[in-house]
């Protein structure tokens, strides 16, 4: 017999077993599609910038907040085209929010910079290239307007782990400046004489070729300059007036300074092998550094001043001094502390002896009397003058002794009779005494004896005492 109820069982379910399992393939396929379209949603989101931020300033929402930072990147890519700068792919300028809200802040507050680049400058730092503005805001119906201004200077940082750097149209930056490269200072113009702040390296130290360790030259009228350093460098200025040497040429340069008393320019020169020097005014109350470019093949390249008849020089190849240079200028010390007090009897010419009360109390070296128009004949010589004066015992009357009364003798050398070198430019009777000496003048004795001159005494008894200055 058959069993119909089983052989209709059979042909019922056979038929749907196979469907059903297309279908859980069907369903498996969509879901494993849907996570590839859901995986590159999720990457092209990562790649797009964040959605626009909001942003306030002290709690007020800013007018067209995108207006400030389209200003000061174009002032950014000024800057960078004008003073000699580079820039990474994308200049762009970032508002700063803080990390941690500034107390008694939203969230949403931005700092009071504006932050721009990457960019880099001549002498800039590597990984510091965000240029810094200053913000500013003004109430306007209800929001705030802001308004930037431009660093002083091009002082370039890596802004602070501490805010983040965000734009209105949402894309942000962390302040990476890698792959961005350090420029190189322009050329300097062929042949030019620059004064400028500094140089780089700082030429070699007078110190290790020429003792003493500066050099001083003397200008007419009083202006002394001052020079500590000289070489080859090979280059000059900072930042954006850095300037380096072009091709076939190099650069010489000294660190100096000027002292002029009448606040004018001290006039100098430069000779290159020895020509005749190239006038050039060097700024009254200078301080930085002289760089000279000259042609590659100069054999020397000097620094001349010419002052009371002497011509003084300095090379600025090797940073020594001429042999011709004013000698006093080298000297270690200038005055000298004396402590004379002495009694001598005197002779008016009136055969009654009277007491004098001599008293010395300093003795200066110096080059030239500013008053008396008078410096020595030869720069190996300078003025030496003593604080002298007396007076009778009994009276306060204080005098000062005629120049015949006077001679020096250096140690080792002969009397050098005193002069009065304001004869014949003041009133009869003034006295300004002083001795020509050896520049390198160091100890000798002073003698008070009688003098044949009109204006002198005599001395029955000659004084001497030491004029010495410290070592």
């Amino acid at each position: 017999m058959i069993d119909s109820t089983r052989g209709d069982s059979r042909d019922v379910l056979a038929p749907t077993t196979g469907p059903r399992r297309s279908i859980g393939l069907v369903v498996v396929a969509v879901f494993l599609a849907l996570a590839q379209v859901a995986g590159v949603l999720a990457t092209v989101w990562l790649l797009l910038p964040d959605r626009a931020p909001t942003l306030t300033y002290d709690g007020s929402n800013i007018v067209d907040p995108a207006r400030v930072l389209r200003i000061d990147e174009a002032t950014t890519k000024t800057l960078i085209a004008k003073r000699h700068g580079v820039s990474g792919k994308d200049v762009r300028c970032y508002y700063a929010i803080p990390v941690t809200p500034r107390s008694g802040h939203s969230p949403t507050d931005v700092d009071a910079w504006v932050f721009c680049g990457p960019a880099s400058f001549p002498d800039g730092a590597p990984g510091q290239a965000y240029l810094r503005f200053e913000l500013a805001g003004r109430p306007e119906g209800g929001r705030v307007a802001l308004t930037s201004t431009p660093p002083s200077t091009l002082s370039l940082e890596h802004p602070s782990n501490l805010i983040r750097l965000v734009r209105p149209d949402g894309h942000h930056t962390n302040g990476d400046a890698s792959g961005l490269v350090l420029p190189t200072a322009p050329a300097a113009a062929p042949n030019s004489i620059n004064f400028v702040s500094q140089t780089q390296p700082t030429p070699k130290s007078l110190g290790s070729v020429s003792s003493p360790s500066s050099v001083q030259m003397l200008a007419d009228g009083g202006g002394v300059l001052t020079v500590t350093s000289a070489g080859l460098v090979p280059r000059f200025g900072f930042q954006d007036t850095a300037r380096s040497a072009p091709a076939g040429q190099k650069i010489y340069a000294a660190e100096l300074t000027t002292e002029t008393p009448l606040a004018a320019p001290m006039t100098a020169g430069i000779s290159i092998n020895g020509a005749v020097p190239f006038p050039i005014e060097i700024p009254s109350s200078f301080s930085g550094a002289l760089a000279v470019v000259v042609p590659a093949n100069a054999r020397s390249v000097d620094l001349v001043v010419t002052g009371f008849d002497v011509d003084q020089r300095l090379s600025l190849v090797n940073g020594r001094a001429g042999k011709g240079n004013i000698a006093f200028l080298t000297r270690p010390t200038t005055h000298a502390t004396l402590a004379v007090e002495h009694e001598l009897p005197a002779d008016y010419g009136d055969g009654v002896l009277h007491m004098l009360r001599v008293t010395a109390s300093e003795a200066e070296v110096f080059w030239f009397s500013d008053d008396e128009l008078a410096h020595p004949f030869h720069p190996n010589q300078t003025l030496l003058s003593v604080q002298l004066t007396y007076h009778e015992v009994g009276s306060e009357t204080t005098f000062g002794f005629d120049a015949g009364n006077l001679t020096l003798t250096p140690t080792g050398g002969t009397p050098i009779r005193a002069l009065n070198i304001a004869d014949g430019r003041v009133e009869t009777g003034r006295l300004v005494n002083v001795f020509v000496v050896p520049a390198n003048y160091s100890t000798g004795m002073l003698t008070i004896g009688s003098s044949d001159d009109a204006y002198g005494v005599r001395i029955p008894q000659p004084y001497s005492f030491a004029v010495n200055f410290p070592r």
